[in-house]
């Protein structure tokens, strides 16, 4: 009878396991042999990943393996620059270093490793500048993406996701308070995004025009403004650039106003029932002239009286005049126009101020 050497192994069950070194199995009624064949480590893994990444694409990669067996060991782990990342047949990372795996656990010592090493594309630039800010409310802004790098197609949209721009690099004709998006795509079909908003450029409301005098004196009362100039049938007045005027003819007066450099126009107010020729007849006289401490108007009872400087701005507006002493010592010297009204009808002169 040949000899063979045993290797018993207790099992729970109370049963004795033998690993023989021959092909000889033994058994009686207490002893069940049974061989073992240990296959080993793991064999070298096989990864599957994405044929190229953009270096503009920060999002996660699918790795896999697609070849490889765990034999004795029990799980493929896997690494990146030595540290391990997870474990399983597949896994997502965002990386630009070398990916290995390999199998490890159970009964055999670790298997050999696999390894990947990303392949790294240059993607675009996306760099958006805003050239011209938007003024005055108006659609006017230009945004450029000239400083964006390794570029083929350019591609712009809205706020509100619709395309604009026509694939140019620059973009023009820009509403206020508005965002754009683009999106630039390279040579080796990589992309890379950006956004840019313009500045929220608010126009010059309209001046609006209200009659505020007996019979005429147009005043803008909606608000303040930087510069005025007043118009009559459309053409300017010379030296009338306050914010009020007294018209002296018929005719249709507008206003033109600016704010913040932005210009904007008025309503329209039509003057059609002065007649200074009636007030002509009575022999109206403004005295003295020049004046320094007063001024006084002959002939003209239950009249409405405005002083004006030269460039249109009322200085002294009265009702019911009768004669009385009108006091400009407080006013400076210069050149002054005193416009006289009555019934609808209308005369002006002018004095100096001493």
């Amino acid at each position: 009878m040949k000899k063979i050497a045993l290797f018993f192994f207790l099992i729970s069950s109370g049963q004795l396991f033998a690993l023989a070194d021959e092909n000889t199995c033994l058994s009686d009624s207490n002893v069940a042999i049974h061989f073992l064949d240990p296959s080993g480590s793991a064999s070298m893994p096989t990864i599957g990943g994405p044929s190229q990444i953009c270096s503009t694409d920060n999002s996660l990669q699918t790795y896999t393996i697609l070849s490889g067996e765990l034999n004795d060991n029990t799980e493929w782990t896997w690494y990146v620059s030595g540290f391990m990342v997870g474990t399983g047949t597949s896994i997502q990372l965002q990386t630009n270093f070398p990916i290995s795996v390999r199998g490890e656990g159970g009964i055999a010592a670790p298997g050999p490793y696999g390894n990947f090493t990303p392949n790294i594309v240059p993607g675009p630039s996306a760099v958006i500048n805003l050239t011209s800010p938007t003024t005055c409310g108006l659609s006017n802004g230009v945004l450029s993406a000239a400083n964006s790098t390794n570029v083929t197609t350019y591609s712009w949209t809205d706020g509100f996701g619709q395309p604009v721009g026509n694939g140019a690099t620059e973009l023009t004709g820009l509403a206020p308070a508005s965002t754009y998006f683009l999106t630039v795509t390279s040579a080796n079909g990589c992309t890379n995004n950006s956004l840019a908003s313009t500045n929220n450029s608010s126009a010059t409301p309209t001046a609006f025009i209200e009659n505020t005098g007996n019979p005429y004196l147009l005043e803008v009362t909606n608000q303040a403004y930087t510069i005025y100039q007043w118009q009559l049938n459309g053409v300017d007045i010379g030296g009338a650039v306050t914010s009020s005027f007294v018209p002296t003819q018929n005719g249709d007066y507008t206003v033109s106003v600016s704010l913040n450099n932005c210009v904007a126009s008025s309503n329209t107010i039509t003057v059609s029932t002065l007649s200074i020729q009636a007030l002509t007849e009575l022999n109206i006289e403004v005295f003295p002239n020049p004046a320094k401490e007063f001024l006084s108007i002959s002939n003209c009872k239950n009249s409405s009286i405005t002083i004006l400087d030269i460039a249109g701005k009322v200085m002294i507006s009265k009702e019911n005049y009768n004669g009385e002493n009108i006091h400009i010592s407080s006013m400076e010297k210069g050149v002054y126009h005193v416009i006289i009204s009555k019934n609808n009808k209308m005369t002006s002169f002018k004095f100096v101020k001493n």
